[in-house]
């Protein structure tokens, strides 16, 4: 067996994005956003142990196009996905995130943003 070890990471992100539409639907809420993202990311890793320790950080700031959209799916509820895509040595990289909102939720998270004082 080896020795206890504790391990701490940190890795805060600041993310700045325009976006601008690029097809909408009416009055139903459906629509399609294109732009760009700067997504800054400061990561510090620590690893100790009785015998030893290391630890190391970095800054890395990422240009990003990104493809939103919000589909309409009825009832008050909506589909709502967010494509960030990066250039890599290795070809091109891409994260997606989806999520599932109710029209409600929608209101309750403008409201209580636009409330947020500063």
């Amino acid at each position: 067996a080896g020795d206890p070890a504790t391990l701490r990471y940190q890795f805060p992100t600041l993310r700045f994005t325009a976006s601008y539409p690029v097809f909408q639907q009416g009055d139903t809420g459906s629509y399609i956003r294109a732009g760009g993202s700067a997504i800054i990311r400061y990561a510090r890793v620590e690893l100790s142990s009785p015998s030893s320790s290391f630890s190391s950080n970095n800054l890395i700031a990422l240009p990003t196009f990104n493809i939103e959209t919000n589909t309409v799916i009825g009832q008050g509820y909506s589909i709502f996905t967010r494509s960030d895509f990066c250039r890599a040595l290795t070809g091109m990289y891409c994260s997606t995130g989806c999520s599932i909102f109710s029209s409600e939720c929608e209101r309750r998270l403008a409201t209580e943003h636009l409330s947020m004082p500063g």
